[in-house]
């Protein structure tokens, strides 16, 4: 369980890192693209590589400690270890009967908030294309936490059960 807990703040720390790093790229390809449209002759361009260096640093150092954990412990390939998230690690039946239904329910959110996101993506974006243009951005990165969150409540459920 405490492994569980661990992963999922990890991976909504991953996705927010990643999200601001994708947020400063929009804002250089959006003048980018201006600069292109409007046929200047000199720009200038500068990129916020913070969040960059912030995303690889933290990914080297919860990444490499994990790799060398599973690979002592595990006996698994680099394949697998970088592939396989460690919450589909089952140990046992009842683990793998956890995991299936966490996956299911998942799964299931996603036919809901996948549509939710869009209809309100159509329907806001145009009002917030000038102050917000990477809502698009924030709002598929949301889809995947939405169905990270989902699938570690319905694992917390199971296991209280």
């Amino acid at each position: 369980m405490k492994k569980m807990v661990r992963s999922y703040w990890v991976t909504i720390l991953i996705f927010v890192l990643f999200g601001w790093a994708l947020v400063n790229f929009n804002h250089v390809f959006s003048e980018f693209a201006h600069v292109v449209t409007t046929g200047q002759e000199g720009f200038d361009l500068s990129l916020n590589v913070m969040p960059i260096f912030i995303l690889f640093l933290v990914a080297i150092t919860l990444a490499v400690p994990t790799y060398l954990y599973r690979r002592r412990r595990r006996k698994e390939s680099w394949k697998s270890i970088i592939v396989i998230p460690e919450e589909f690690l089952d140990d046992d039946e009842r683990e793998a009967y956890i995991t299936a239904k966490a996956c299911q329910k998942a799964y299931l959110s996603m036919h809901f908030v996948v549509p939710a996101f869009a209809a309100i993506t159509a329907i806001v974006y145009p009002f917030f294309t000038e102050t917000v243009p990477y809502l698009p951005i924030i709002f598929i990165l949301l889809i995947a936490i939405v169905q990270i969150t989902v699938f570690h409540v319905s694992v917390r459920q199971q296991i209280k059960a």
